[in-house]
């Protein structure tokens, strides 16, 4: 019988270290995947900013190209 309770008690004690790694191990790979999702969010974001600042960008490149000089006109 004293045997037998020993044998209950420690896989108990393993089921619960077993459990306490699945819960550590679960949180980690929410973690994980939370922060994956904040890098993807970022990255359209990074690109939806940077795509019209392009397009400005070029715009004010070809009409400075294209313009005359500004004179002042108090010279």
């Amino acid at each position: 019988m004293a045997v037998m309770v020993m044998v209950l008690l420690s896989i108990s004690g393993w089921q619960v270290r077993t459990l306490r790694r699945y819960l550590v191990l679960q949180r980690e790979a929410a973690r994980q995947e939370r922060l994956a999702a904040l890098g993807g969010m970022a990255a359209v974001l990074a690109h939806e900013i940077r795509n019209p600042l392009g397009a400005i960008k070029g715009l004010a490149q070809f009409l400075g190209r294209n313009r005359p000089p500004i004179r002042p006109r108090w010279k």
